[in-house]
């Protein structure tokens, strides 16, 4: 179940926001009416999303719970609001909302930008996490610590930031799991996180300290994945 926290001071709002979020499939919502109530619920669960109405009960505003999320959670939230003030919706786009609705919303609209804010937002965490498996154990890494691999016969080294882990399933196996866009072969024995690799010359990259031979076969497509990476 998708949990959504919405903060709105008025009551009938909340209420007929509540009816409508509720339909969508999977999703259950919260309710907060100020700054401080909003803090206590994030206190004790987890949202994979906010909605804030910007003008709220008592001192702090919407934009106030937006910045203490990119302070402390990095959780995307959507604006709800029926104030146009220009001062006020240029210090909301600072906070970097993934969305702003106006009142009176339309059904379809907020619909729609609720189900897109939480696709781009599970798309996010789903590259920044991998599951790896081998034959019906599953491994768990963050991408970003993952630095490259290496090919041992029918087994694979990880080299993560910390540890390397033996994973039993061929290096190819293993390219087959990772995002395209970030991991690359640059020899029969060896692959890379873009992320972490230095080019040192055209036969060689350097990965978290390690110095790794670039093949010939692979030398043209690490090349020109290294250039298209950099514009």
């Amino acid at each position: 179940m998708t949990r959504i926290l919405l903060v709105e001071d008025e009551v009938l709002i909340a209420r007929e926001l509540i009816k409508h979020i509720s339909n969508i499939d999977n999703i259950s919502v919260s309710h907060a009416r100020s700054y401080n109530e909003a803090l206590e619920l994030l206190s004790k669960h987890e949202f994979a999303l906010l909605i804030l109405d910007i003008r709220i009960y008592g001192d702090k505003s919407g934009i106030d719970i937006a910045r203490y999320i990119n302070e402390n959670q990095k959780t995307p939230f959507i604006y709800l609001t029926s104030h146009f003030d220009e001062s006020v919706l240029q210090e909301a786009k600072e906070t970097k909302p993934v969305g702003y609705l106006t009142k009176p919303f339309q059904l379809e609209t907020l619909r729609t930008t609720i189900e897109i804010a939480l696709f781009n937002h599970l798309t996010v965490q789903e590259k920044k996490i991998v599951l790896v498996s081998e034959g019906k154990k599953e491994h768990r890494f963050k991408l970003s610590d993952m630095f490259y691999l290496s090919a041992d016969h029918v087994y694979t080294n990880i080299h993560c930031k910390n540890e390397t882990h033996l994973v039993r399933s061929t290096l190819n196996n293993v390219m087959l799991q990772l995002p395209s866009d970030q991991f690359i072969r640059i020899h029969r024995s060896y692959a890379v996180n873009i992320q972490h690799a230095q080019p040192l010359n055209s036969q060689y990259l350097t990965v978290h300290g390690e110095r790794l031979p670039i093949g010939r076969t692979y030398r043209e497509n690490v090349v020109s994945f290294l250039n298209n990476t950099e514009k």
